[in-house]
């Protein structure tokens, strides 16, 4: 099935890099989004190190519940689970500590680099929103030229720092 002409207008679209089962035993390769990390790659900005470095980076940035919370849909029906508390397991605080040690590598959270991990990788912001609104440290921005050059030194620093 094609992608409907309104989704062709967002981001690029292609195969599902393994086909998926569903449960009646059909085997099936879905469209899906092709992402920054992807797109960086196949155009030779950086290599497959860099990609995984990225991709684990943002990986273990969700399993630590470090992404920031939002105000909740007051339309939808509240479900309570766990009585609303969040516990924290051995999984999710190694998570953590190896977001932070890895963030440490970048030069901190107050960096360039620690703040283009954390706002591009771990929360998905569009390079040039985190260039043009968030920066690092305070007031300090970054053009949206430069962006680029510093999401590859943050992968760079990143591949060595998982061992990629």
């Amino acid at each position: 099935m094609l992608p409907t002409p309104e989704r062709r207008r967002h981001d690029p679209i292609g195969p599902a890099p393994h086909p998926i089962q569903d449960s009646h035993g059909a085997i099936a390769r879905p469209l899906k989004v092709v992402d920054m990390l992807a797109r960086m790659e196949l155009a030779g900005e950086i290599g497959p190190g860099e990609r995984r470095a990225g991709e684990k980076f943002h990986d273990l940035y969700r399993v630590a519940h470090l992404d920031p919370l939002h105000a909740s849909d007051p339309t939808r029906v509240p479900v309570m689970l766990a009585k609303g508390n969040v516990r924290l397991t051995e999984g999710n605080e190694d998570a953590r500590l190896r977001v932070l040690r890895a963030i440490d590598a970048l030069g901190g959270l107050g960096s360039p680099g620690g703040s283009c991990a954390c706002h591009v990788l771990g929360e998905e912001m569009s390079l040039t929103q985190w260039a043009q609104t968030v920066g690092w440290n305070g007031p300090y921005r970054m053009s949206r030229i430069k962006a680029p050059g510093c999401l590859i030194t943050v992968l760079g620093i990143l591949a060595k720092h998982f061992g990629y």
